[in-house]
């Protein structure tokens, strides 16, 4: 699921013009989990592609997102 979420997400990266403030909160607050939980999960399976893929997730959540630090805890663990 959070693949394809993602991929979604990617294909609509932009909001359309004259979208509220409060509606590109949702798209960010909608992104960050899934960045996060699809980080953590390509870092369990244990294969160095997928581990690759882990940490690509995480730094586009680091360079994108604003992120609170709990959630950069996980971005830590999903790193290591």
């Amino acid at each position: 699921m959070n693949a394809e979420s993602l991929r979604y997400l990617d294909v609509h990266p932009v909001l359309p013009d004259g979208s509220k403030p409060e509606l590109k909160d949702s798209y960010d607050a909608l992104k960050a989990p899934i960045l996060l939980n699809s980080a953590l999960a390509s870092t369990k399976v244990g294969s160095p592609r997928a581990a690759r893929l882990g940490a690509d997730l995480a730094s586009r959540a680091l360079s994108t997102l604003k992120l609170s630090d709990a959630d950069k805890g996980i971005l830590s663990i999903a790193r290591d």
